[in-house]
């Protein structure tokens, strides 16, 4: 069994207001964030300063990157969403979704996928960026989605305490399922799509059989609600943030807790930890309501 050590490399300062999610960029090294500064900034883990690349008169609460055509998607609250071409510098579409919040952002073969507060879905095609359906199961507040590309399933965690598993051929629903006693806020796959991972404001992490989504395991796993999970690079960990203001690092194989990162112990944030990334198996990324970016570096030592 491995010891974990991490620290601190880096404590990262260019928002304004909240930092509320991070995706990888363009390179292995580089990743950009969002927050309700209404600003996108690029950052490498090689260095402290970061670069404007987009900015909007509203908050962001998520963004999405996709490397293979260099579409980067901004969703900017109560406005719309921005699809920009990071090669060319252009944006390729405007799409107004107006007096929604816009909580999550996915893609998937020729689709993206937009969740909002009101509960919609909106399904984009990219050949025209036009909305080709809209998925609305439900009336409180679509906060998380993932594919399971496996099954060709999409995922999607709601406020109303329910994830629902829609097939991707015509968007119908399969499997509706009351995940939490709370909001769900983050769905991840496993990398062989053998389990389903959800965390809520109930603080649990629930561990789901993909089979047919029957409950595995669950895990009291925070004091307070769970943001956001991550898996490591080669997936023999994943990291768990909270409003405690702490991350977790977790066993993927028997999911036992085997680190905890706090204030207490480490330079850590002051508040609320929206999101994470392991960007590399030594690099993971922390954003939080404190208005700071963490880069941690993560060491593992085998006694």
């Amino acid at each position: 069994m491995s010891k974990i050590i991490a620290f601190t490399k880096s404590i990262l300062k260019g928002h304004k207001d909240c930092v509320y999610n991070l995706s990888s960029f363009t390179t292995e090294t580089n990743f950009i964030s969002c927050g309700g500064d209404g600003l996108v900034i690029e950052w490498n883990i090689n260095t402290e300063a970061g670069k404007l690349i987009a900015t909007t008169k509203n908050s962001i609460y998520a963004i999405h990157f996709i490397k293979e055509e260099s579409l980067l998607i901004i969703g900017e609250n109560n406005v719309g969403i921005h699809i920009i071409n990071i090669k060319t510098k252009t944006e390729l579409s405007f799409l107004p979704i107006l007096n929604r919040l816009i909580f999550c952002i996915n893609s998937y073969q020729s689709y993206i996928f937009v969740g909002a507060s009101s509960g919609e879905v909106f399904i984009i095609h990219k050949d025209n960026y036009t909305i080709k359906h809209i998925i609305w199961n439900a009336h409180k507040s679509a906060r998380t989605i993932t594919i399971n590309s496996l099954k060709n399933h999409i995922i999607i965690g709601y406020s109303d305490n329910f994830i629902r598993i829609f097939e991707m051929s015509f968007f119908q629903l399969l499997y509706e399922i009351e995940a939490h006693k709370n909001s769900v806020f983050a769905a991840k796959c496993s990398r062989d799509y053998k389990y389903l991972f959800t965390t809520s404001r109930d603080a649990h992490i629930k561990i789901w059989n993909t089979d047919n989504y029957t409950l595995k395991k669950s895990i009291p796993a925070h004091m307070y609600c769970i943001n956001d999970i991550d898996f490591s690079p080669h997936e023999t960990y994943f990291a768990t943030c909270s409003m405690d203001k702490s991350i977790r690092i977790w066993d993927a194989e028997n999911f036992q807790l085997l680190k905890v990162v706090d204030r207490e112990n480490y330079t850590s944030h002051g508040n609320s930890i929206n999101r994470i990334l392991w960007l590399t198996p030594q690099t993971l990324i922390s954003a939080s309501d404190d208005r700071t970016i963490l880069l941690w570096d993560i060491d593992f030592y085998y006694p």
